[in-house]
């Protein structure tokens, strides 16, 4: 049935009805009418409908109707969010946290996020507590980030499960269960055995059982208490220099393992095969040297979590956020591999919307996990018998693709060696001499 032919309902709408309008404004949207739908969306939000609200932030920041326009899209968040929203709330957060087109305002945007939390909205539940974990204060990263990440499982998110078990196996912020793991873990659609060695083997499980009186997890309904939230800033580790013609250094625990763990349950779900950009066209093809799959945290993928990582690797990497591109994530079955290659690119032959991104002067990598055998970094035009960097989870490789002058270095030839045995992932930054209009 077309609702936007309900004479009913069209009257309704007409006579201030603010359930009818948004209804109305709703169909005119899917109907892909989307200047139609502002209008009735726009007189629904008016009249105090928080959902009018956050679907004309959406047409906002999507740009359905017109450009985008980010911060009209805040106005309209911050309206759902005062009209009591907790997604209003949660979008707010992800626009000053991830600074979409908006200053980056990470202590309002935190406030916010903790808003959404306190109203029991799963995600918000657990991006918190993903940030919460990077406190340098311990009863903030262990006992409030634990309790979040339960609370956020019990409403029904798969990744703060996982996250949630880990956290129970090791005895961060609570006393180990194992029954309570098990739970978390088939809450998550993920086998309890093949986690718990996941575990042991990075180290997770507790070597020693814990003393009486330790504190227990809380997974009762009532929301934790979320006075302490902030946006952490901790120093970066300090950088190991491999080579100095083109630099190349490593960041050791660069990323910790829960924040790796949580990029690729994230990224999982949208990998796809991985392309590379033709260096004559500056167009995006599949080619046989990449044989990967990969995603990019567009803004459609970013929440405030995904935002203070790029943020701490852009800050290693020497660069301001709005001069890189999207995190992307990578992963590699055994015999996958990514042949000797540049991250240059030759701006003369690129359409005028990516030369306008100027060269890739550096890339940051991260390695999300150990690889068991194969799947290292290799620079073969380094020293008499090349460089090679192997994958250690939570490791940050930062090398320059150009010269001092800007100029592409052939010497940056590098590849992904084949995997062997197990998975590699990495999450990679490319950072541009210009500024990422939107990234």
């Amino acid at each position: 049935m077309d609702v936007t032919r309900d004479r009913r309902l069209r009257a309704l709408a007409r006579d201030g009805d603010a359930l009818a309008q948004f209804r109305l404004g709703m169909a005119y949207l899917h109907g892909d009418k989307p200047r139609r739908a502002l209008r009735w969306l726009q007189e629904s939000s008016n009249a105090g409908h928080p959902q009018a609200a956050l679907a004309l932030g959406r047409i906002f920041l999507s740009g359905a109707a017109s450009s985008p326009d980010p911060a009209q899209a805040l106005a309209m968040f911050e309206r759902a969010a005062t009209a009591g929203s907790a997604q209003g709330c949660y979008e707010v957060a992800r626009l000053k946290c991830c600074a979409w087109g908006v200053p980056f305002a990470p202590t309002e945007g935190i406030e916010s996020l903790a808003l959404a939390a306190r109203s029991g909205h799963p995600e918000a539940l657990r991006v918190l507590a993903v940030i919460l974990g990077q406190s340098e204060e311990e009863h903030v990263r262990d006992a409030l980030a634990t309790r979040c990440l339960l609370r956020a499982a019990t409403l029904g998110d798969p990744i703060a499960a996982h996250l949630g078990g880990l956290r129970v196996i090791a005895g961060r912020g609570t006393r180990p269960d194992t029954a309570l793991a098990r739970d978390l873990f088939a809450l998550s659609g993920r086998s309890f055995e093949v986690s718990r060695r996941i575990a042991a083997g990075l180290g997770l499980e507790p070597e020693t059982e814990p003393e009486p009186g330790a504190p227990t997890a809380h997974t009762e309904d009532d929301p934790p208490a979320l006075n302490d939230a902030s946006w952490p800033d901790p120093a970066l580790p300090n950088p190991e220099v491999l080579n100095e013609s083109p630099r190349i250094a490593c960041y050791h625990g660069l990323l910790d393992r829960e924040l790796c763990d949580y990029l690729r349950l994230r990224a999982e779900p949208d990998l796809l095969p991985s392309n590379t950009i033709d260096p004559r066209r500056g167009t995006s093809v599949a080619v046989s040297l990449r044989t990967s799959s990969e995603t990019n945290f567009l803004r459609t993928l970013r929440d405030p979590a995904i935002g203070w990582i790029e943020r701490r690797l852009a800050k290693a990497a020497g660069y301001e956020l709005s001069h890189t591109e999207p995190l992307a994530i990578l992963r590699y079955f055994p015999g996958e591999e990514y042949k000797p290659h540049y991250d240059f690119v030759q701006l003369d032959n690129q359409e005028p919307a990516l030369r306008a991104l100027g060269q890739r002067l550096h890339t940051l990598i991260v390695y999300l996990d150990a690889v068991a055998a194969g799947g290292a970094t290799a620079f073969p035009r380094l020293g008499q018998d090349g460089l090679t960097v192997t994958a250690q989870a939570g490791k940050g490789l930062l090398f320059a693709n150009c010269d001092s002058d800007g100029a592409p270095d052939p010497r940056s030839l590098h590849a992904g060696t084949p995997v062997v045995t197990g998975e590699k992932w990495v999450a990679t930054l490319w950072c541009r001499a210009n500024r990422v209009p939107m990234r």
